[in-house]
């Protein structure tokens, strides 16, 4: 943990340095406020305080094999949703075009005669054979 606390603050001494070569003297001053790099008791606290989040972090985060294991799920569950889609657009595209339904064949049945026997063939009246008529007298 003291090696961990002393490579941090030679880190942070590296990026604080100023650049070879020239920015005119400038350098920013620490984050903590202190000029000198001595045992500074905030940032002590703080660095714990960091170590800390990142020793409850580290364990939460995915790994490689935990990010391929969601993609092989992710990708399954894609394929399985993509065919019950396929599945029920072709149900439903399957019974809304149905063929179209044959019209009704419509029989027409002639007549029935009003007599149940046939009639007779009409009478053929000769001249010689007719009785002679008297003329019907008039009013």
């Amino acid at each position: 943990m003291k090696d961990d606390i002393s490579e941090t603050r030679a880190m942070i001494a590296r990026m604080t340095a100023p650049p070879a070569g020239g920015d005119g003297g400038r350098q920013d001053p620490p984050i903590d406020g202190a000029t000198a790099p001595t045992d500074d008791p905030k940032m002590e606290k703080r660095l714990t305080v960091l170590e800390t989040r990142w020793d409850a972090v580290i364990p939460t985060l995915a790994t490689k094999a935990d990010l391929s294991e969601m993609t092989t799920r992710i990708i399954l569950a894609m394929v399985t949703g993509l065919g019950v889609t396929i599945g029920i657009l072709a149900f439903v595209t399957s019974r809304s075009a149905a063929p179209a339904q044959q019209p009704p064949i419509i029989i027409t049945v002639p007549a029935v005669a009003a007599a149940a026997a046939p009639a007779p063939p009409p009478a053929v009246a000769t001249l010689a054979s007719a009785p002679a008529k008297a003329p019907a007298s008039g009013p």
